[in-house]
């Protein structure tokens, strides 16, 4: 009995199974159906008319009793039913999922060529079936009945039996067929070490072979669908009947196919180019259509059977794709009947502006009506039109306008409008399913060659359609859009924002350097089908759309890749072949992976781009030294940030412990050079070959502590005001140290304390202006040498009137025959004679190399022009200009001498508006006027300090309390305590003492003040009793803003006044009293 029934069970089960998923192992009957436990499944039949006819069906063929006879008139034909919407009816229970299991036997075995399949059942025939009967390969009929959406055409190979293929006479097959029925499954090899799967279909080993004669190769590879289980039970087949048959046979599956197109072509033109969507189609169908790299219709039309065969070969995955290929027969039908409407008359399809105008008249009559819509709702143009101008147009209110406009859109938005244009929601579903997202414009072009209009549609316009009208099974809700480009998306695309898809695509095109776009969509594309975990991810076949719409959206991306006509650059080859300067310099360098010379970098840069006349040496070298990307690593060699090897922390950490505790010695600035010698075997070791290297390697560990201005100096950011040039930070430390300084106190203050290298010292020696050398080795500031103008100028003409005769003269010469007269104004040497010839002389004589002077030359020396040069450009500035800034332009850029920018202070129309920075009278506009202001107001600070017990005023306090009616500065420059000094000090009415250029007195005054040596009797004699500790007494001038620093015997220039001795500050007249005592 087992056996009979065996391969009833096995259609049922299968089907049940693989295609619907309804039925449960325990569902299943495990004996002979008794009567009992039929009526039982038969009264759960309540709510399932359609079933109940088919189960009285299959009664028949089993022999029970219908007891609902009854009923049989009010249930209509049931063949128009698939058993899909059989199953559906009331979301059967377990109990109707029995009888749907009687059901699908009826569905499987209800039409008589399908007694052949049955021939070995006596239970069902009770009779023997005659073999030669089955022969007959016409009555084959697939059990694909059993689900109306997969029914392969007669003609299909899934529908053959393996007699069918081979090439055999009828004595031969009638022989295999007798043979077969006395041999069991058993026999079949293949089968030996398989019972335990197949006894889950209810295969046993004593069932009889003869049935395996009976299946189609459909059916087969419903049971042994993996490729292995597929050629190997085939493999059997043949084996035995071969041995049967004793002799050579082989399967002819080719010409057994047939040539027949498996789609009819009246399908194409309606489906040519749309794409097989999830969104009309069932989303596995179209999983699994996809892995076989069928994507658009146009993929599978116009094809066969034997050309699928011939192009893929005969396997399990082969059958498959012709079973899937076979499913998508009535979603074809489906298709077509979506897209049908769009030949009606009701609405007009040959243009876009004509489909909305037909489609809104459906609505309503009134033609001015839909002309307000269209125009409110921009499908005219690329933007809505106000209510006032279409209020205007019509001569009617703004109001009308509005409530027409409400009125259709309401009308409009209903289901039934809406499905009215399906074959438009089709063809852009058609467009998103493929790539996921889509820009607007392309959109517009792909329903431009789909429908054959002539133009496009007008993006806003399509915008608005789909935003306000489109079926949310289409679109997603959200729409990107920006300056660039407008995107919407499928509904079920989620991947705008995927990292792991922008990681990728980052590595794809870096490792490839150029890659076209195409190619980098399809290494996209397989990624995402291995990598992503969504169930989704064979929908979309990605392309350049899903690029662009990345790299439009995600910005950082562009910081990675580029894009130009149809290829994708990393961003190192873009710059290599489009960029601007400093990209094409910042990707030689950075792919040289080493350190390069400018000029280096300059012939790369020159091979790439050989007809690009701009590229220069000084560009390529401005570059460099500008960005923040780029490490000075040796004189005029660069190396990117990115191709340092290893940051060495731990010795970087050790060099700037030694430079705090340098700058913590109360001095400006330590140059690296000292550092570098300190950890020089460290630094090698550690890859930092150069004190430049190891500036860069501070610079970029960006320690609180230190301002990084200019190479090579490092600056302590706690003590820093003014970032000073070198000759200034020497001018300071002499003028400081208010007595001459010799050149062994220099040095150590330069090389040994500032880290300067020894040859910076003698070149900036001879450029600061303010410094005088009064004899070899020794150096003097101008503000603690007082010298009479008058008879130094009888000295100058002199020199003239020598040089007139002669091209040059030794100054040794100039000095011994105005010996006297140099002595009386303190001259005691030719060296100091020499500085204040450069200082006061400059415009006339020149002083070059001592001790040569010579008359001043436009032909043998230009500076006399270059300094009005440099005068102009502060002029030009309209606010302070910083010496730095003086440097970069006329040293760095143009190549001239140092010494020039700290001459140009000399000029009158030039005064320091801090202590590292110039401004000139026309920035701010000075007359006559201002300075009489300033003088009055300056008169009235120094009075009102006269009047408290002062002998001086103070610039701050002219700061403090007069800012406000100080002149106003043009150009919006505020007021320095520097500049206001510098400005009080060119009038004849004021002088500005001490180093600290705050206090100030009116000339004359009562107390006789005019020096500094002047100040401090006055202060000591009324104010300390003429005596104080020297120490206490220059703490106090420096807490009232005098002097900077301490008190020195050169800054009360050999004073008659005032002595310094033994530590105490006196005035000279209470040491004569004493003597006298």
């Amino acid at each position: 009995m087992r056996k009979s029934f065996a391969g009833f069970r096995l259609y049922i089960f299968i089907n049940m199974n693989n295609y619907l998923k309804l039925l449960t192992q325990d569902a299943f009957p495990q004996k002979l159906i008794s009567d009992e436990l039929w009526n039982s499944w038969t009264k759960s039949l309540t709510n399932s008319p359609y079933a109940t006819k088919l189960v009285v069906d299959v009664a028949k063929y089993l022999g029970l009793k219908w007891p609902y006879k009854n009923r049989l008139d009010k249930i209509s034909d049931y063949s128009q039913y698939s058993i899909y919407d059989i199953a559906n009816l009331g979301r059967i229970d377990k109990d109707k999922t029995r009888t749907l299991i009687l059901c699908f036997a009826h569905l499987a075995f209800k039409q008589e060529e399908q007694k052949k399949l049955i021939a070995s059942y006596k239970y069902f025939t009770q009779k023997k079936i005659s073999k030669a009967s089955s022969n007959n390969s016409k009555n084959n009929t697939s059990v694909y009945k059993i689900f109306e959406y997969f029914e392969p055409a007669p003609f299909s190979i899934l529908r053959k039996t393996i007699l069918d293929w081979l090439n055999i006479n009828e004595s031969e097959r009638n022989y295999i067929w007798a043979s077969f029925e006395r041999l069991t499954l058993s026999n079949l090899e293949t089968l030996s070490n398989k019972w335990e799967k197949l006894g889950l279909y209810y295969i046993y080993p004593d069932d009889p072979l003869e049935s395996i004669l009976a299946l189609t190769l459909g059916y087969i590879h419903t049971i042994w669908n993996n490729e292995s289980d597929f050629k190997e039970i085939i493999d059997n087949i043949l084996c035995l009947i071969k041995k049967l048959l004793k002799k050579d046979i082989s399967l002819e599956i080719s010409s057994f196919c047939s040539v027949e197109k498996i789609f009819p072509n009246s399908y194409y033109p309606l489906l040519n180019g749309l794409t097989i969507s999830p969104t009309f189609i069932y989303p596995d169908l179209v999983h699994k259509i996809r892995q076989y790299g069928i994507f658009k219709w146009s993929d599978i039309f116009d094809i066969s059977e034997r050309e699928i065969i011939n192009r893929y070969g005969f396997s399990a995955k082969t059958i498959d794709m012709l079973k899937y290929t076979w499913l998508l027969i009535p979603h074809v039908k489906k298709m077509v009947e979506l897209l049908g409407p769009k030949i009606i008359p009701k609405i007009r399809w040959n243009t876009f502006e004509g489909l909305l105008e037909s489609w809104i008249s459906l609505k309503t009559n009134n033609k001015r009506d839909v002309d307000i819509l269209i125009r409110r709702l921009g499908w005219y143009s690329n933007g809505p039109e106000t209510l006032e101008s279409i209020a205007n147009k019509y001569k009617i209110t703004r109001e009308a306008v509005r409530q027409t406009e409400k009125r259709l859109l309401i009308k409009l938005n209903n289901r039934q409008s809406v499905k009215r244009l399906e074959p438009l929601w089709v063809v852009i579903d058609s467009s998103l399913q493929l790539f996921g997202v889509i820009s607007v414009s392309e959109l517009a072009l792909q329903l431009q060659s789909y429908f054959k209009w002539e133009q496009p549609p007008h993006q806003y316009a399509l915008i608005y359609l789909i935003i306000k009208i489109g079926p949310e099974q289409v679109f997603r809700n959200d729409l990107y859009n920006n300056e660039d480009a407008e995107f919407i998306f499928a509904k079920n695309f989620l991947c705008n924002d995927c990292i792991q898809v922008c990681d990728y695509l980052i590595k794809v095109v870096s490792n490839s350097e150029e890659i076209s776009l195409n190619e980098a969509a399809n290494i996209l594309n397989t990624f995402c089908k291995k990598q992503c975990p969504r169930e989704y991810k064979y929908y979309f076949q990605f392309d350049h759309v899903l690029i662009d719409f990345l790299l439009v959206s995600i910005k950082w991306l562009n910081e990675h890749i580029r894009k130009k006509d149809d290829k994708l650059y990393s961003i190192n080859r873009w710059n290599l072949r489009y960029g601007n300067f400093p990209s094409l310099v910042e990707s030689i360098l950075k792919s040289s992976s080493r350190a390069m010379h400018f000029k280096e970098v300059f012939n790369e840069a020159k091979k790439l781009r050989p007809e690009d006349s701009l590229l220069s040496e000084r560009n390529v070298h401005a570059i460099l030294s500008v960005s923040q990307k780029f490490l000075l690593w040796d004189r005029g060699t660069f190396l990117h940030k990115e191709n340092l090897a290893a940051f060495p922390y731990g010795l970087i950490r050790e060099v700037e412990d030694w430079i705090l505790a340098k700058l913590k010695q109360d001095i400006p600035f330590v140059s690296v050079s000292g550092a570098y010698l300190a950890f020089r075997e460290k630094c090698i070791e550690s890859g930092i070959t150069s004190e430049y290297a190891l500036y860069s390697c501070l610079r970029m560990s960006r320690e609180n502590h230190f301002v990084f201005a200019h190479a090579p100096y490092i600056y302590s950011k706690k003590s820093v005001k003014e970032k000073l040039p070198i000759p200034m930070v020497i001018e300071e430390f002499i003028r400081e140290s208010g007595e001459p300084v010799s050149s062994i106190d220099l040095r150590k203050y330069a090389i040994e304390t500032l880290h300067l290298k020894e040859y910076m010292l003698n070149n900036y020696l001879d450029k600061i202006p303010n410094i005088i050398r009064i004899k070899k080795g020794v150096y003097l500031h101008t503000d603690h040498f007082k010298i009479n103008n008058q008879k130094l100028s009888e000295i100058i003409d002199y020199s003239r009137k020598v040089l007139s005769k002669d091209n040059h003269v030794s100054i040794v010469k100039i000095f011994n025959d105005k010996k006297i007269l140099c002595k009386q104004i303190g001259i005691n040497t030719p060296e100091l004679l020499f500085s204040l010839f450069r200082i006061y002389a400059s415009d006339e004589i020149g002083t070059r190399n001592y001790p040569q002077i010579n008359l001043i030359d436009e032909d043998i020396d230009k500076g006399r022009g270059v300094l009005k040069e440099v005068v102009e450009y502060v002029k030009n500035k309209k606010g302070h200009c910083s010496y730095q800034e003086i440097e970069d332009y006329f040293v760095t850029k143009l190549g001239y001498s140092e010494q020039i920018i700290y001459f140009v202070s000399r000029d009158k129309n030039i005064h320091r508006y801090l202590q590292s920075c110039l401004i000139h009278n026309d920035a701010i506009e000075w007359t006559e006027e201002k300075q009489m202001q300033l003088g009055k107001i300056a008169l009235q600070v120094y009075s009102d300090a006269v009047a408290a017990g002062k002998y001086y005023g103070l610039v701050e306090n002219i700061i403090e309390i007069e800012y406000d009616n100080l002149p106003i500065l043009a150009n919006d420059i505020c007021w320095t305590e520097m500049l206001l000094a510098e400005l009080l000090n060119t009038s004849c009415n004021f002088k500005v003492i001490g180093n600290r250029k705050n206090a100030f007195v009116t000339l004359p005054n009562k107390f006789n003040i005019e020096t500094f040596e002047d100040l401090v009797y006055v202060i000591l004699k009324n104010g300390y009793n003429g005596a104080a500790n020297l120490e206490d007494f220059t703490r106090d001038l420096k807490e009232i803003g005098i002097i900077e620093r301490g008190i020195t015997k050169t800054m009360l220039d050999k004073s008659e006044k005032v002595t310094i001795s033994d530590g105490e500050i006196i005035i000279t007249e209470l040491i004569h009293n004493a003597q006298k005592a």
